[in-house]
């Protein structure tokens, strides 16, 4: 395979977990990041080469993205029916929060706007998280793939239950948790109104082991001419199963079979860079890499950090992946330091780090 990542810097910022919330404009990033109390943004001007540090204690962190006409456009996590429907009724409708701003500017001084886009999702269930807890349902989530077609069209990733999925997780025992499916939604008014496209991988169709809680936490990659890649988290709550990629030809009207590309992985971000290396970015026992250069066949994986420790003394797993110069990504990722003490809370051992590499091609 003919690409090598060679690492430049790496740069320990210090308290932090859950690093995921970017937006980019060219050498411009915004990084929203979680702390115990509330929440911070990293934001640059020269493509990570400095930070200014914000303060947002009340600010929800989205990860917006840049479209065609420069303005941004984001979607909050979840469904905004959540809370304020009958969970017996036969029709879940799902709410989509839909967040603007002209600049990137104007998204770090939190000058922003709000509208909502009701979707029929046929068939939308009624699901649970890993909380443990019986009255926690949802209604889907919107995850963080979201990609702008050459045509113009938005592509957006979402996952949660579907009435006909019945496919239990035994240790989930306070509730009937049944495994995730993943599909994309389709918006051809710049994110005005949203439409169902299609389902990406759901377990019925293509089974996973029974321990994992199924097709979930989807992103998004337009390798041009209709040619889009997924990739999906199947692990669950302190199990370890595998990081799945799927393929579709036709812009996501349909999906191929998924397969395996690592034994585990969360939230995997995926990125090309200028020298067409697809690169994805995951982790939960560590932080790794991957690199291809169709999006089948994938490279031994390049193994940032290794933590041999319990699931709450590992990291998160979420991280920010953005290509700054041609062929020079960062990697913002959080990592524990402390894993054998006893915290009250394992996000208190996480420690947010900056890591630069050039992608070079043989």
């Amino acid at each position: 395979m003919p690409y090598q990542l060679e690492l430049l810097s790496s740069v320990r910022y210090g308290d932090g977990h859950y690093p995921c919330h970017d937006t980019q404009d060219g050498k411009k990033v915004n990084v929203g990041i979680l702390t115990l109390d509330g929440s911070y943004s990293l934001f640059s001007e020269d493509g990570g080469k400095s930070w200014a540090r914000r303060e947002n204690p009340n600010r929800e962190n989205i990860r917006y993205k840049k479209l065609k006409d420069g303005t941004f456009l984001g979607l909050a996590m979840h469904n905004l029916a959540t809370g304020k429907i009958n969970p017996a009724q036969k029709k879940i409708p799902c709410v989509a929060q839909v967040f603007r701003a002209d600049s990137l500017e104007d998204l770090a001084a939190e000058r922003y706007s709000v509208d909502f886009a009701l979707i029929d999702i046929p068939g939308l269930g009624i699901g649970y998280g890993d909380s443990g807890e019986a009255d926690d349902y949802h209604c889907s989530i919107f995850d963080h793939g979201l990609i702008q077609l050459e045509n113009g069209d938005l592509i957006a990733t979402m996952y949660g239950q579907f009435q006909c999925d019945k496919n239990r997780v035994d240790y989930f025992d306070k509730y009937p948790f049944y495994q995730y499916r993943s599909w994309c939604i389709r918006s051809q008014d710049n994110g005005r109104t949203w439409e169902f496209l299609s389902v990406i991988a759901d377990t019925h169709t293509h089974p996973v082991d029974p321990t994992a809680e199924g097709y979930c936490e989807g992103d998004l990659l337009d390798l041009g001419g209709g040619h889009l890649l997924c990739s999906l988290r199947t692990m669950g709550h302190e199990v370890y199963t595998p990081l799945y990629m799927a393929h579709s030809l036709d812009s996501g009207k349909t999906w191929q079979k998924p397969f395996i590309v690592h034994p585990d992985g969360v939230f995997p971000r995926l990125l090309q860079t200028e020298n067409g290396a697809i690169l994805c970015a995951s982790g939960k026992k560590g932080i790794f890499l991957l690199v291809s250069e169709d999006g089948y066949a994938w490279q031994d994986p390049f193994y940032v950090t290794d933590n041999d420790g319990q699931w709450d003394k590992g990291p998160s797993g979420y991280n920010t992946l953005l290509e700054v110069s041609p062929n020079e990504i960062l990697l913002l990722f959080d990592e524990t330091e402390n894993r054998t003490g006893e915290m009250p809370a394992g996000e208190m051992r996480r420690k947010v780090y900056i890591n630069r590499y050039r992608v070079t091609k043989y």
